[in-house]
């Protein structure tokens, strides 16, 4: 889920703020790895998702003041939450999966509720993610 393709060595001509950046990135994304284990069920999916954009508060008011503001540290969590949050997602969200199983259908309505007023309290628009696509809102 890291948007750098290699890690930057000593050895490289490079800004520490980049190496920096790499570093968090990459830890942002080892934990992720541990939060929704594969083959987990959509119920799980979901509330854990919520809790994941429920920390974006704690990035957004306690860790991001604690950067200079080019880091863009919490654009960093909240873009690697949502790309993570969407993987796990996926599977379910095929049209042949909802019709199997129409429960998920009306799980996934209560928790797209919350996750847009979730996303409000940050002062994310819903259209900013992709879990709409933009001639949605056209």
């Amino acid at each position: 889920m890291s948007s750098h393709t290699r890690q930057p060595t000593v050895d490289d001509e490079f800004d520490m703020s980049e190496f920096c950046k790499y570093k968090i990135s990459d830890i942002i994304d080892e934990s992720l790895k541990k939060t929704i284990p594969d083959n987990s069920e959509i119920e799980f999916i979901l509330d854990t998702s919520i809790n994941l954009l429920n920390k974006l508060s704690i990035v957004l008011y306690k860790v991001s003041p604690c950067f200079p503001e080019h880091y863009q540290i919490f654009k960093m969590y909240k873009d690697t939450y949502l790309v993570y949050i969407y993987a796990k997602l996926k599977p379910f969200l095929n049209e042949e999966s909802l019709k199997a199983n129409k429960e998920n259908l009306i799980l996934f309505a209560r928790w797209l509720d919350k996750f847009e007023t979730i996303l409000t309290l940050l002062g994310i628009e819903l259209y900013e993610t992709s879990i709409a696509p933009v001639s949605y809102y056209s």
